[in-house]
């Protein structure tokens, strides 16, 4: 897991961050862009679950996802949808589901969204500067609250990451990616069988002729 680096940042000048300071470390590199890329093959298999569980065709079923998602609502939509498809443990299974899901969005967002540094004492990886606690300072500043030292020094907890850590994540992801789409093919197998049941209770054949 990434871990803490421990030495005090003391000027924002002396620090080579941003895109092609991460250019500078191939493999924390390409780790970044793996992270970003897999996360599109999670959100297909939750897409995926979605129609499954919605029973609906490929078309509306995606307008309805790509509406929902990144939004309060999509937790609401799933327990709704949830509670009128699915048995008491495929409910509880779909709630650690989206647990996951949770979990697994946020690291993606520090990957993505973070500040990268190449420091010279971390040759093999990139440290993640915490943007989030250092800019008040910078804000503070400007407004005369703080002094330029202050200013100049980068608070926060800053994490080194390394190729193991990036793989580490994609491991994670890849996992949350199978669960996901394995369940939408149980639910949708499930379907199925009970529309083949029904059709042969009404003395139909499978595909209804």
């Amino acid at each position: 897991m990434p871990q803490p680096y421990r030495k005090k940042i003391l000027t924002l000048a002396g620090i080579d961050m941003g895109p092609m300071a991460v250019l500078k470390r191939h493999e924390p590199a390409l780790g970044i862009a793996a992270v970003a890329a897999a996360w599109g093959n999670v959100e297909r298999s939750m897409e995926f679950l979605t129609l499954v569980m919605l029973g609906v065709d490929a078309k509306i079923g995606h307008a309805i996802y790509s509406a929902l998602i990144g939004s309060a609502a999509q937790k609401a939509a799933f327990n709704a949808i949830a509670k009128l498809k699915l048995t008491g443990d495929e409910q509880t299974h779909l709630a650690e589901l989206l647990a996951e899901f949770a979990a697994r969005g946020g690291e993606r967002n520090r990957v993505v969204h973070g500040v990268w540094a190449a420091l010279p004492d971390v040759p093999d990886g990139l440290v993640l500067l915490d943007m989030d606690a250092h800019l008040p300072t910078l804000v503070a500043f400007e407004a005369g609250e703080r002094t330029s030292d202050d200013a100049q020094e980068m608070k926060g907890k800053h994490l080194v990451y390394k190729a193991r850590d990036f793989q580490d994540v994609l491991d994670r992801m890849l996992t949350l990616q199978n669960r996901l789409f394995i369940f939408g093919v149980l639910i949708r197998n499930r379907g199925i069988i009970k529309r083949a049941k029904n059709n042969e209770g009404d003395g139909g054949s499978v595909d209804g002729t």
